[in-house]
């Protein structure tokens, strides 16, 4: 090619695609903002100045602290009827992360060794499934997406009595474990 300069053919075509997209958003926006999206409504709310307004929003903003409060409070006392008398928190969480990472390294060795055996990926699921569902950390950070052995076993004989496909071993689809949930929050 010569020595042509292209530069302002560029600018056009950026220029054009820029506003072609910016188009684009502004109309999703308007979509939004019509259909009720969360966020442009709290948006108006947040940002108005209509004195009637503002009072609502404050309301809200008491009541909703008030909700925080008592919240708190009934967990405080659901911990209460709960935990053991003279149980040891910190103890427990110390004697959980040594177990877990004992117990990780048993699964590992396990796993290892069977598959030294020659044993397939399926006939070592059930030990990949222990690994999959530890417990996960505690408190702060929480995880807690493990499941016990116990509450697989559940979740599968549940599925099973409600005509769900589930296999005696290996994943459980996240569709029947939410399922489950839900029946169980019901």
């Amino acid at each position: 090619m010569s020595d042509v300069d292209f530069s302002g053919v560029k600018a056009a075509v950026i220029a054009k695609a820029t506003a072609e997209t910016q188009e684009l958003h502004n109309l999703n926006d308007r979509i939004k903002a019509a259909a009720g999206d969360s966020s442009k409504i709290n948006d108006v709310i947040d940002q108005t100045e209509d004195q009637e307004i503002v009072a609502k929003r404050e309301k809200v903003k008491a009541a909703e602290a008030k909700i925080k409060e008592l919240k708190a409070e009934l967990v405080e006392w659901a911990k209460s009827q709960i935990q053991e008398d003279g149980f040891d928190l910190e103890a427990a969480q110390k004697t959980l992360a040594e177990k877990k990472t004992a117990t990780k390294s048993f699964l590992l060795q396990s796993k290892g060794m069977l598959e030294g055996l020659g044993l397939s990926n399926e006939e070592v699921q059930e030990i990949q499934d222990l690994l999959d569902n530890l417990p996960g950390r505690t408190l702060a950070g929480s995880n807690a997406s493990g499941r016990s052995p116990e509450e697989m076993t559940r979740i599968r004989n549940w599925a099973k009595e409600n005509g769900m496909e589930v296999a005696d071993r290996g994943r459980i689809a996240a569709d029947v474990i939410k399922a489950y949930e839900d029946a169980k929050a019901a």
